[in-house]
């Protein structure tokens, strides 16, 4: 073989090693690209997922059994129209009747008034309250407060609020946490300039601090709420339509009578007389629960209470009979 016909194949074979090795690292990249293309795809699918798929949240469980076979009281006369339902710390009941200002205290387990304190002159009382096992609170239906010592009829405070007869207030209840009274009205949920509130209840607070109402709602409730509620958990499969008219029909009427907050879930329970209904609240004013209560046991609820370890009482006006006192204890979910 002549030196130039060598030349030749060295460099043929120079050509093919270059060829080779150009072909390995072009394959070596474009696996690293596809792997990164593809890794790049993953995490988008990822992230999609994450955003997609719900977070697991606990289902809320309403921890009562409201049936005719609840413990229950049967009042005198005295408490026939009985509208306002209190407790204190040892589980004893402060009842309040309609047009008296007489905070009547009520034994649950004799079924008996065992005492009775006058805290002003007659009006349209709606709901009490008591804070401390010290200070009683009582509410008018025009929205103002009377403050008295527990059996102290000497000593008396009223405290005008800018609400009026069209809020119609029913409801007294206290947050220990946050220390301000819950006034829920059973009317309009607008006054003075805020009035932009519609198809809608209100309940505002009244700060025990200042001894002041705050003109902002510290809850709204709206009737789309309900009713939204009504679809998403009320199985339609178990009721007729008509059945479902009237469920809707009922929360339309939703007209709080009565309010309490609860001292274990934190929530906010109200009652009330027109749809016979108990609504569950968060403290965000998020409709978590909607109880239809039977209507020939809950004649008339206004008042509502627990007891510290979650005991639920709710007192019902005689409407031409005898008024009741109902108590439910508390189921814990855990």
């Amino acid at each position: 073989m002549s030196n130039l016909q060598f030349f030749f194949k060295f460099l043929c074979m120079c050509n093919d090693i270059l060829s080779l090795f150009i072909f390995i690292v072009l394959t070596s990249c474009t696996n690293k690209a596809d792997k990164n293309i593809q890794a790049n795809v993953n995490a988008i699918e990822n992230l999609e997922n994450q955003s997609i798929e719900p977070k697991p949240q606990n289902a809320y469980i309403f921890p009562y059994k409201l049936t005719a076979k609840s413990n229950q009281c049967v009042l005198t006369t005295e408490l026939a129209e009985i509208s306002g339902l209190a407790i204190n710390s040892h589980g004893e009941l402060i009842a309040l009747n309609d047009e008296q200002a007489i905070a009547f205290r009520y034994d649950f387990e004799s079924c008996k008034i065992t005492s009775e304190a006058k805290f002003g002159s007659v009006g349209d009382f709606e709901g009490i309250e008591l804070v401390q096992d010290t200070d009683l609170f009582a509410v008018k239906s025009n929205g103002n407060i009377i403050h008295s010592k527990k059996d102290d009829s000497e000593f008396r405070e009223m405290y005008n609020t800018p609400l009026s007869q069209t809020n119609d207030v029913e409801g007294l209840g206290y947050n220990p946490e946050r220390n301000i009274l819950l006034v829920a009205c059973k009317g309009s949920p607008n006054f003075h300039k805020h009035g932009r509130l519609k198809k809608a209840k209100a309940v505002f607070s009244f700060s025990l601090e200042k001894n002041e109402l705050n003109e902002l709602p510290l809850l709204v409730i709206y009737d789309e709420a309900l009713e939204n509620w009504v679809d998403d958990h009320v199985d339609k499969g178990d009721f007729s339509k008509k059945k479902m008219r009237q469920f809707t029909h009922r929360v339309k009427d939703f007209s709080p009578s009565g309010i309490a907050y609860h001292p274990l879930d934190k929530n906010y329970y109200l009652i009330s007389s027109l749809g016979k209904l108990l609504v569950v609240v968060e403290s965000n004013g998020n409709v978590q629960h909607v109880e239809f209560l039977d209507k020939k046991v809950y004649v008339q609820p206004e008042g509502i209470c627990f007891s510290p370890d979650g005991k639920m009482y709710i007192s019902n006006e005689g409407k031409g009979s005898h008024g009741r006192i109902l108590e439910m204890p508390y189921m814990s979910a855990e």
